[in-house]
């Protein structure tokens, strides 16, 4: 399922290919995972369940987006 896409305002590089995409052209956000942190303080092997993850949204152009 395609993301919903909106009018680049400036010069963006997609994330998925490196591509340039122009002001003007359409193109969507992708949400990606760019870290993981936890706070366990009980040893170390650390559950699943204890992990957070960072998330950013970055600009994905028309193509990589289908």
């Amino acid at each position: 399922m395609a993301a919903k896409t909106k009018k680049a305002r400036q010069e963006y590089k997609c994330y998925t290919c490196k591509a340039t995409i122009s002001k003007g052209d359409q193109y969507a956000r992708k949400s990606v995972i760019i870290g993981k942190w936890h706070q366990w303080q009980h040893g170390p092997p650390v559950p699943d369940w204890a992990w957070q993850v960072a998330r950013d949204n970055m600009p994905v152009c028309g193509n990589c987006n289908k």
